[in-house]
């Protein structure tokens, strides 16, 4: 049984290599993905909800569109967020996939 276990691990050198390897990316660059993510969010909803509060007190409705900003500045951080980790990713994986 020992053998038949030690052949099944041997199938799939490839695929646990390019597993290590994306964690180790990971690993190495999780403090430059933290750091982006955090400077998106505070930059978008700054601006967007910033923009909205200046809005409501030019308009007089405040805590109305200010509120409006802030529901739309959340999904928009997480899809421009998505969008760079997604890039950045793709950047720090596809050269060693090229080299293979």
């Amino acid at each position: 049984m020992a053998a038949k276990k030690q052949s099944k691990s041997d199938k799939k050198p490839a695929q646990n290599a390019q597993k290590n390897h994306s964690l180790d990316v990971f690993k190495s660059s999780r403090l430059i993905v933290f750091a982006q993510a955090s400077f998106y969010t505070l930059v978008m909803i700054a601006v967007i909800a910033g923009g909205a509060y200046w809005l409501d007190h030019y308009l007089g409705t405040f805590p109305k569109i200010f509120i409006g900003g802030l529901v739309i500045a959340y999904p928009l951080t997480q899809v421009l967020i998505f969008k760079k980790i997604k890039k950045f990713s793709r950047e720090k994986l596809e050269p060693k996939k090229n080299q293979k």
